[in-house]
This record gives structure tokens, C-alpha cells and sequence, in this order.
């Protein structure tokens, strides 16, 4: 090698704005947590409904009503459901897309059953958490 080589330099990559670009993705995925309104917006995975409501139910009945999981970056990330934690509420999730369980490829989506079980008439409240390696998303679901 007589000859010095020119690689093009990856574009993705910067020494001075990484620190700065992951300083404040930490910082926004920080109050995104503190602030359920805006924690859509900055994590990796958008969760449609935001919310789930049952309504219009009877004692001893089953209802159920699905979630769509999708992750919105460009690459592939690692995905956890936490069950809700009342004995009411049971979440059941389809397998992934791909081979690796667990992991969820850029565009794609994983679905999410919650089946709810109430004993009474009475109003019913929790939440199951979706963790990604970038956070975590709480989706509140309620019976009323």
C-alpha cells in the first residue's frame, strides 16, 4: 500500500454531536416518562390505542380488545410486555414477525390481546408496560 485510501466517512457519524445527540435523547426519554402525554412521541415503539376502555360490560363475562405495537425507528429493537398487574386483566401477545423472539423489525408491528375478566360492576383500573432498550411505555387500561 503505497497510496493513501479515502473512505467516505459514515454519515450517521459525528464525534461531536453522538454525545450531544445522546445526552438528549436520554433527557427527552427521561421526561417522557415523567410525562405520559408526551412518552409517544419520544420512544422508539407507538402503541395504538393509546388507551383501552371496556365499557357496557356484565359480571362474569370475557371482553377483549387488541393493541398495535409498532416500532418507528430504522432499526430493529428489543421489546418486552409486562403484564398488567390485577388479576383482572390479562395481556397475550402474538408471536413476532421475525425469527428472534422478542425483537421487532423496523416498520413492523406485533399485536397485543388484553381480555378482561371483571367479577362486579365496579370501575376497574391498571396498566401493562411495553419496555424497549430506549424506555419504557405504560398503556393505561381501564373498566368502567
Amino acid at each position: 500500500m503505497s497510496r493513501k485510501l479515502n473512505y467516505l466517512k459514515n454519515p450517521r457519524f459525528n464525534s461531536e454531536s453522538t454525545s450531544l445527540s445522546l445526552s438528549l435523547s436520554r433527557s427527552s426519554i427521561l421526561a417522557s416518562n415523567m410525562d405520559p402525554k408526551n412518552s409517544q412521541e419520544t420512544l422508539s415503539v407507538f402503541c395504538e390505542p393509546r388507551e383501552l376502555l371496556f365499557d357496557a360490560y356484565e359480571p362474569g363475562g370475557e371482553y377483549a380488545l387488541k393493541v398495535r405495537i409498532t416500532n418507528r425507528t430504522a432499526t430493529s429493537r428489543r421489546i418486552k410486555i409486562v403484564p398488567c398487574a390485577t388479576p383482572y386483566f390479562n395481556t397475550v401477545q402474538k408471536s413476532f414477525p421475525g425469527k428472534k423472539v422478542g425483537m421487532l423489525a423496523p416498520g413492523m408491528h406485533i399485536t397485543v390481546f388484553v381480555y378482561f375478566t371483571p367479577d362486579s360492576l365496579r370501575a376497574y383500573e391498571d396498566a401493562f408496560t411495553v419496555w424497549t432498550d430506549h424506555g419504557s411505555l405504560s398503556v393505561p387500561v381501564r373498566g368502567s
